[in-house]
Formats: structure tokens, C-alpha cells, sequence
């Protein structure tokens, strides 16, 4: 099978001459998989001999628009065609053959060639994933763990547990809004009733309209009682009509400290332990099997990923302790039909109380900067 050929930036690349499994990670880390020139390669034979015997899939081509077919090597009429493969046989002989035409023309042979290469790339493209991954965590890490031990993420995990503990109301009803039209920024909007004066007036008009119309039927004091009560009740003379107001304090930000089902801080610093353990665990890959790299890797995606929402839940929490924003909270909290308690924003403090439970106050200072 294929020695070591020259890639067209003039690099060494390993190629495995017992076949694509024999390669160790370290000769893998150096296949050349795909040319933009097949035609310029080392012993190109135009046609593929009928006794090809045992051959591999070495290398890849798709070519582009502006550039010429290459002729295949197993069509009668070597019919050009733009995308394909490169087979080498036991000889170092190389073959270009169309995409569509290896399964139609070697069947199993072809078959069991192209799945050789395709878990070898498999196992090429999670390592060079995995080992860049490797490269990048340690300073990753560090740069995480800075931010979850920062004095942001700790005014938000303590100030979250006293809020769940001695604020439960507030933080439910801050939990209850919906985001806005704007990505994740709330509106923050609450109803308010008042005694409708006009409408009380125009019902009681009404009423004693009726009453001067009854008056002059010239009935009897039970049929005139009997009848007078049941025009008040029917027109609610006398009794209050509240009308509903809404008052919008405007929109807030960065709320996803306290909105997402665990605190930021507390699940960043959890993301950063299991990235060490994921880092140690990779340190050695040739007596890893590709299975357990590929889940190395995508863990690690994932946490990364988990990482910098949190990371921005920490960061856009500055918005959220801005005074003149926090300010627009209290009102919203202390507003509304049923507020849950009294809220109060000082230039470096945020404090709530709810009935019959302590103080909550949260020193933003961190955030001010």
C-alpha cells in the first residue's frame, strides 16, 4: 500500500502501507485526505486492469467549476468527472475513479475499502478535535474559574440563595415575566385599580331616571320597594366600579441570574471542575478508542457552550444593578394590584422585605465599576 507522499504544500503526509488501521495516532495526525489536483500525482494509470487485486482508498477529489474533470480510470469511455477518489493498489499504483462508479463497479471490495477510510478519518477529525480542545482548556479553564470565583459571580450566588430564602414572592413574580419582542429583555408592566367616578355617576343618573319614571306608576309601597330594589340591583347603583390601569415602568436586563432555574455563578464553577476532569482524562488518546474521544469531545462542547451563558448571565447582570434600572424594578415591585412586598434601590444596594420575613439587602458594588 501507499508510503509517505508529498502534500502540494510541500509537507510530509503519512499514508499507512499495511492499510488504514495499522496507522498510529501520530502517523494519522499527518494523512493528507483530499487533492485539488489528482492528475499530478506520482503514478496515475489511466485505466484500471481487470485483476486489481486488494486496493485502498487513499485520497479524495472534488474539484471546482473553473477547473477541468479529471478522466476516470474504470469508465469505457473515461468519461471526466469532478468528484471522486484516488484508489492505490498493492503495486503503488493510482487510479482516479468517479464517486458514483467504485460501488457499482467493486461492490463489497469498495465497500469495505471506503469503510476503512471513513472510520480512520473519523478517528482523525475527533483527535485533531480533541487535541486542539486539550491545547485550548488550561487557560480556558482558568480564565472560568477567575470569573466564577470573581466578586460578580459571588454577589449573585449569595445574593440569589437570601433572595429564594427571604424574598420568595419577589423572586416568583420576577420569574413571571416574559421576554419582550427584544431577545431576552422583560417588560416590565403591572395593573392598577382605581374607583371610576365618571361611571358611578352615569350609572347613579341612570338609576334615578328610572326611580322619578317609577314614582309616577303610582304603586303601592311593597310593589314600589319590591321594584326599587330590583332596579338598584340591576343597574349596581351604588356600589364602586373600579377601572384597571396598566403602567409600564419600561423594560429590564439582565435578569438571567435570578430567571434560570439554577444561578450562573454556582453552575459555572460545576462546569469548571468537570472541564479539569475531562482534561485530565484526555491527556493520553492512542489507548483511547474513538467512541470515548468523540464523547471527550462533544462533553466538552457542551460545557464550553454552558460556560458562556453563564458567563454572560454573570456579565449582563451588570445591567440588571445599574441604579437607574434597579430603580424602575422597585417601582414595578411595589406597584400592581398585589405587591409581594417592598422594594428600595440605593446607589450601591438593592434591599427587599416581604411580610413577616427578614431584610434582604445585596451590595452591587462589584457591578458598579
Amino acid at each position: 500500500m501507499p508510503k509517505a507522499i508529498q502534500n502540494h504544500a510541500g509537507a510530509s503526509a503519512s499514508y499507512v502501507e499495511q492499510g488504514w488501521d495499522s496507522l498510529t495516532d501520530d502517523q494519522l495526525l499527518l494523512v493528507q485526505w483530499s487533492t485539488d489536483d489528482p492528475m499530478s500525482l506520482p503514478n496515475v494509470h489511466p485505466s484500471i486492469p481487470a485483476n486489481l487485486g486488494e486496493f485502498q482508498i487513499e485520497l479524495a477529489y472534488d474539484l471546482a467549476p473553473e477547473d477541468a474533470a479529471v478522466p476516470c480510470a474504470h469508465c469505457p469511455q473515461h468519461q471526466p468527472h469532478r468528484h471522486g477518489f484516488v484508489l492505490r493498489d498493492a503495486q503503488g499504483r493510482r487510479f482516479l475513479l468517479g464517486s458514483t462508479c467504485g460501488p457499482k463497479a467493486y461492490g463489497t471490495d469498495y465497500r469495505l475499502a471506503s469503510n476503512a477510510r471513513m472510520r480512520t478519518k473519523r478517528r482523525y477529525e475527533v483527535l485533531t478535535r480533541w487535541l486542539r480542545l486539550r491545547d485550548e482548556l488550561p487557560a480556558r479553564i482558568e480564565e472560568l474559574a477567575s470569573i466564577a470565583s470573581s466578586g460578580k459571580a459571588r454577589v449573585l450566588r449569595a445574593g440569589r440563595n437570601r433572595l429564594e430564602q427571604d424574598a420568595p414572592r419577589t423572586v416568583a413574580k420576577l420569574r413571571s415575566l416574559r421576554p419582550s419582542d427584544v431577545g431576552s429583555v422583560l417588560r416590565l408592566v403591572h395593573t392598577t385599580e382605581a374607583r371610576d367616578d365618571a361611571a358611578e355617576e352615569a350609572v347613579m343618573s341612570e338609576f334615578l331616571v328610572e326611580v322619578g319614571k317609577l314614582m309616577d306608576l303610582g304603586l303601592n309601597n311593597h310593589e314600589y320597594t319590591r321594584r326599587h330594589t330590583q332596579l338598584k340591583a340591576q343597574l349596581g347603583a351604588g356600589q364602586p366600579i373600579m377601572r384597571a390601569t396598566q403602567v409600564d415602568h419600561g423594560r429590564l436586563q439582565g435578569a438571567n441570574w435570578i430567571r434560570a432555574d439554577r444561578c450562573p455563578s454556582s453552575t459555572l464553577a460545576d462546569v469548571v471542575a468537570r472541564l479539569r476532569g475531562l482534561a485530565a482524562i484526555g491527556q493520553g488518546t492512542q489507548d483511547k478508542a474513538t467512541p470515548r474521544l468523540s464523547q471527550l469531545v462533544r462533553q466538552a462542547d457542551v460545557d464550553l457552550e454552558a460556560a458562556e451563558r453563564c458567563v454572560d448571565a454573570i456579565e449582563g447582570a451588570k445591567e440588571f444593578f445599574q441604579p437607574r434600572h434597579l430603580s424602575k424594578l422597585c417601582s414595578w415591585l411595589n406597584g400592581g394590584i398585589n405587591p409581594p412586598g417592598f422594594a428600595l434601590a440605593s446607589e450601591a444596594k438593592w434591599e427587599m422585605t416581604e411580610n413577616r420575613r427578614p431584610p434582604v439587602a445585596i451590595d452591587f458594588t462589584p457591578f458598579a465599576a
